[in-house]
C-alpha cells in the first residue's frame, strides 16, 4: 500500500468511527429525552466528537506532505455533494442556498481534498449565518484555462483586522474553530496550482473566490 492510499485510508476509518460514535449519541439521546440532564451531556458529547473529528481531519490534510497522484475531477458534481449536505443541515433555520453553476470542463485533482475545501467554505458560510440569510455558489469557466468558484454568504463578515489573519495556522474567531480550516482550504488550492482569496465587508457578508486551472500544472499567477 502506497503512502498516499494509507493517508486517504486513515482519514476515511476516521471519518466513519465518529459517524457511527454519533449515530448512537443520537440513540442514546432519544432514550434519555425525559431526562434533561443526560440529555445536555449527551449532547454536548456530540458536539465535542464533531470539534475532535474537525480537528483530527483537518490536523491530518494539514500536515499531509505527499504526492497524490491528480485524476479528472467533475467540480460540479463535488459541489452538488456538498450542497446536498448544506441543505440538510440548514433546513428550518432560514438559510437559504442559492446554487449557480455554468457547463464547466472537468480538472485534474483529488476529488477527497476538493470536496473538504468546499465543505470547510459551506461550513463557515453557515457559521456565518446563526439565524438566517443566504449563500449563493457560482461556478464558471472564466476562460479555456480557469475555472472560478465563489461561495458568498450575507453574514457577518470579517472584521478588517482578523482579514490578514485568517489563513494562518490556528488562527480562528470561533470558540470551536481548529484554526485550520481556512489555512487548509488555501494549502489545497495552492496544491492543485489555484488560488484561494476573499472579499468581506463587516456586517455586509463575505466572498471565497477559489480559481482553479483546468489543465494540470498551471498556477493561478500564470
Amino acid at each position: 500500500m502506497t503512502k498516499e492510499k494509507l493517508f486517504m485510508g486513515v482519514v476515511h476509518e476516521i471519518k466513519n468511527t465518529t459517524a457511527t460514535i454519533n449515530g448512537f449519541l443520537q440513540l442514546l439521546v432519544r432514550e434519555v429525552r425525559d431526562n434533561t440532564r443526560a440529555r445536555r451531556y449527551v449532547n454536548i458529547l456530540a458536539s465535542e466528537l464533531d470539534h475532535l473529528g474537525r480537528l483530527i481531519e483537518d490536523g491530518l490534510y494539514f500536515s499531509w506532505a505527499g504526492d497524490i497522484p491528480l485524476g479528472k475531477c467533475d467540480l460540479a458534481a463535488i459541489l452538488k455533494r456538498i450542497t446536498d449536505r448544506a441543505a440538510c443541515l440548514a433546513q428550518g433555520s432560514g438559510i437559504e442556498i442559492k446554487v449557480n453553476t455554468n457547463p464547466c470542463p472537468a480538472i485534474y485533482g483529488v476529488p477527497e481534498l476538493l470536496q473538504h475545501l468546499l465543505w470547510n467554505l459551506v461550513a463557515n458560510a453557515l457559521a456565518a449565518l446563526p439565524d438566517s440569510g443566504e449563500i449563493l455558489l457560482e461556478l464558471e469557466p472564466v476562460d479555456a484555462n480557469w475555472l472560478r468558484l465563489i461561495c458568498r454568504d450575507t453574514g457577518i463578515g470579517i472584521p478588517a483586522a482578523d482579514i490578514d489573519h485568517i489563513f494562518r495556522p490556528y488562527f480562528s474567531t470561533k470558540k470551536t474553530g481548529t484554526g485550520l480550516g481556512l489555512p487548509l482550504c488555501k494549502r489545497i488550492a495552492e496544491f492543485h496550482g489555484g488560488r484561494l482569496e476573499v472579499e468581506s465587508d463587516q456586517g455586509g457578508g463575505t466572498s471565497f473566490i477559489l480559481w482553479l486551472p483546468v489543465q494540470r500544472g498551471r498556477t493561478k499567477n500564470q
